[in-house]
């Protein structure tokens, strides 16, 4: 049974898209560029 769940979060005008894959284990946060972009 797939229990993961993807939402996003905008703040700022900047959206971030994450998957919360649920479970017991700690989170883990993975930050990822887009398209060469670097911005901070």
């Amino acid at each position: 049974m797939n229990t993961s769940k993807r939402s996003a979060l905008t703040i700022d005008g900047r959206t971030l898209s994450y998957v919360d894959f649920g479970g017991p284990g700690r989170p883990l946060i993975a930050l990822h560029g887009h398209m060469s972009e670097g911005m901070s």
